[in-house]
């Protein structure tokens, strides 16, 4: 019993040492989040030039 306790306070510290550790990524431009990103035409051109070897079809960047 007192074994059990001990594996899961272990456990429970370990998961709580991964969330604190594991970063969260979130980017934004001049105010839009990704989706709104993806629908922009000018972005889409910019992102086109910067990645080689990538054609722009409509809505998709294809690489």
């Amino acid at each position: 019993m007192k074994n059990t306790v001990l594996i899961t306070i272990m456990i429970c510290l370990v998961m709580i040492t991964i969330k604190i550790y594991t970063p969260i990524a979130s980017a934004k431009v001049a105010g839009m989040n990704g989706y709104d990103l993806s629908q922009d035409y000018d972005f889409k051109q910019a992102v086109g030039i910067i990645v080689e070897d990538c054609e722009i079809i409509e809505d998709y960047i294809d690489c």
